[in-house]
Parts: C-alpha cells; sequence; structure tokens
C-alpha cells in the first residue's frame, strides 16, 4: 500500500511531510519481537519455553507432548495490535514500537492462560496439585509466564 503526499502552498503540507519522513526514517529497518526474548529472559525459561513448544523428554526422560503457546498466541496478538492504531502517536515512534512489543508479550501470556492445551499427564496434576497448588498446564512457579518479554531489533 502506499501513499502520495502533495504539497499545496499555505496548507501545512510541509511540516506534515516532514513528521511522516521522520517517523518513517526512525521504524525503518526495525522489528519487533515478543517471547522468551534471548539476553532479557532467564536462559532456564527460554530451555523450558523450547521443550513446551515443541515437545521432548524431561530430565526424568518422560515424554513432554507440544503445547505450542506461541503458535497458539497469533490470534490474541493480532487482537492485541489491531487496537493500537488509535492510539497511535506518530510523534514518538520508538514509544509505539515498544507499545507493540509490550502488547505481543501480553497476548503471550494470553495464550498461556488460555489452557488450550493437551492435557497434563494424572502423574503430573497430582505432583502439581500438592508441590504448586493448582494443576495450570505451563505454569508452576509462574517463572516462564512473567518472563515474557519484548525488544525492538534491526531487521
Amino acid at each position: 500500500m502506499g501513499a502520495t503526499l502533495k504539497h499545496k502552498e499555505g496548507t501545512g503540507g510541509k511540516s506534515l511531510k516532514r513528521v511522516l519522513d521522520k517517523y518513517r526514517n526512525s521504524v525503518q529497518g526495525k522489528s519487533v519481537v515478543a517471547g522468551l526474548v534471548k539476553g532479557k529472559s532467564s536462559a532456564e525459561n527460554i530451555e523450558k519455553g523450547y521443550k513446551n513448544e515443541f515437545g521432548g523428554l524431561s530430565s526424568g526422560m518422560r515424554e513432554i507432548p507440544a503445547r505450542p503457546f506461541m503458535a497458539q498466541s497469533v490470534p490474541f496478538v493480532k487482537e492485541a495490535i489491531q487496537t493500537m492504531p488509535e492510539k497511535f502517536d506518530v510523534s514518538n515512534p520508538k514509544e509505539y514500537l515498544n507499545a507493540v512489543g509490550k502488547n505481543m508479550a501480553d497476548a503471550i501470556v494470553m495464550s498461556i492462560d488460555s489452557q488450550d492445551f493437551t492435557p497434563n499427564a494424572e502423574f503430573t496434576r497430582l505432583h502439581k496439585s500438592f508441590a504448586y497448588g493448582h494443576e495450570k498446564i505451563l505454569v508452576e512457579t509462574g517463572s516462564m509466564r512473567s518472563d515474557m518479554k519484548h525488544e525492538i531489533r534491526k531487521a
């Protein structure tokens, strides 16, 4: 999608063009990532997240089924970002990109909170119930859930 901005003398078009050019230049070549971000999230939580997203073996050599909380977060992310343009402040694109990242990280937490995953095995349910007082999938201490971060990077 493209647009052309034409300047007409006396309409303030030059100042609008400067603002839009400044905005475009400040976000060009940048991307926003969210989730368990290397360098911001703990290495332990990144490993747990990977095992849960794709499945694998636990330290006790039990099979962990895939519980794709990241992949399942896409509709939550889309919904969270669709409402942002009405709050958009063109004068501060970095603040806007940070808000996009925070909304993305919050949407991933919403995916975890949805609990729409393969149920825990009976052994795991009993263990979690006894050790943590709940049976929530992907949540033991809440460490991984609360470690969702975002970052603005060069694209």
